[in-house]
């Protein structure tokens, strides 16, 4: 209730100046009671779904939908079947509860952090070694699995951890990745075309490793 709408989004609708001076001001106190403010950016024809790929901007919806994809693809995975693996290597069912408890719990203090990390470093210095550090530690995740389960679960935590912030960090890049006028319909697709489809994809695929007979290390 009391997170304001963007400046860009009340411009597009017509541009109530008094809400609109109200969100500036907090901003920017010395702004002029009198100052106009105005949207620059001109409504876009046609289906919005189309303008993701026009005007020079297919090759980065394409990039986000890619890493949408992949980033889903990996929590889900982890989510579905890293208890399984555990339970598979220790036998220990305290540890299954303990690692999805730690992934959320590091999921969460991330998704808290990560738009003021964002704001104060941008997100290509937060986001490119968030996702590095997942790869690395998905990996030592894997080359681990069969150690004691206090090192299994810190290594599940810390995945969690940079997993929950990066998705939350690629929802905010999406949103700026286009103009006003077809940010909801970018956010969108990349979520339902990239994201769902790697969340349908990861728990598949290593089911599938799973019935050739892939162990956990290898999946």
């Amino acid at each position: 209730r009391s997170m304001p709408e963007s400046l860009a989004y009340l411009g597009s609708r017509g541009g109530n100046q008094a809400a609109m001076h109200r969100i500036a001001v907090r901003i920017d106190p010395a702004l002029r009671s009198d100052t106009e403010l105005f949207l620059s950016e001109k409504k876009l024809p046609g289906v919005p779904l189309v303008q993701l790929f026009q005007e020079g901007r297919a090759a980065g919806t394409i990039l986000v939908w890619l890493i949408f994809f992949l980033s889903f693809f990996l929590m889900i995975f982890m989510v579905s079947w890293v208890p399984t693996f555990i339970r598979m290597t220790s036998g220990s069912t305290t540890a299954v509860g303990t690692s999805l408890g730690m992934w959320n719990i590091g999921s969460l203090i991330a998704t808290a952090m990560v738009g003021q990390l964002i704001d104060r470093f941008g997100y290509y210095r937060v986001l490119i070694p968030a996702f590095a550090i997942i790869a690395a530690v998905t990996w030592l995740l894997g080359a681990l699995v069969t150690a004691p389960v206090t090192v299994v679960v810190l290594c599940v935590a810390t995945v969690g951890f940079f997993v929950g912030g990066s998705n939350s960090g690629l929802m905010a890049l999406a949103s700026t990745s286009y103009p006003v006028a077809i940010r909801s319909t970018g956010v969108g697709a990349a979520y339902a075309i990239g994201g769902r489809t790697g969340a349908l994809v990861g728990p598949l695929l290593a089911a599938f490793m799973l019935q050739f007979g892939w162990g956990p290390a290898a999946i």
